[in-house]
């Protein structure tokens, strides 16, 4: 399994996306890719507080 990385510094936006009627969040780092996040993960309100400043 392939996973992508990129620095916080990267992220240009995030938003909220339904994949095959599960829920997202895409963390879009422009050239650098994008990463879909599922919202119903361990941590998830820590780590979407982290993200709230790149909406």
């Amino acid at each position: 399994m392939f996973k992508r990385s990129f620095k916080m510094d990267y992220i240009e936006k995030v938003f909220p996306f339904n994949s095959n009627g599960m829920p997202v969040v895409v963390v879009d780092a422009g050239q650098y890719g994008q990463i879909f996040v599922p919202t119903h993960i361990e941590n998830a309100d820590e780590m979407f507080g982290i993200l709230d400043k790149y909406c």
